[in-house]
């Protein structure tokens, strides 16, 4: 990769400004966690209930099924509270 590339990546990660906006991310998932009801109302964002939130995880669950068997090694690389997951992992390892 190029130097100057480089010098530049590590100039903006280490810029007050993307600090301000990586602590103010932090922060705000920290007061969304506050009670159970701040949570669900960050977790359940987009959707209209909790039914709608978990429905939604098992048809993307279906689509993927496809390419998993019961042998597949499946690694979750993202973050969330398992919302494909649970309903993919019964059909792999």
């Amino acid at each position: 990769m190029n130097d100057k590339v480089i010098a530049l990546g590590y100039k903006i990660l280490n810029s007050k400004i993307f600090s301000r906006i990586f602590r103010s991310y932090k922060l705000i998932w920290e007061l969304a966690g506050l009670t159970k009801r701040t949570a669900m109302d960050a977790v359940l964002y987009g959707v209209k209930d909790e039914q709608e939130f978990w429905s939604s995880g098992e048809r993307i669950a279906e689509k993927l099924r496809k390419f998993v068997d019961k042998n597949s090694i499946v690694l979750d690389v993202g973050c969330g509270i398992g919302r494909i997951e649970r309903f993919l992992a019964p059909y792999c390892r």
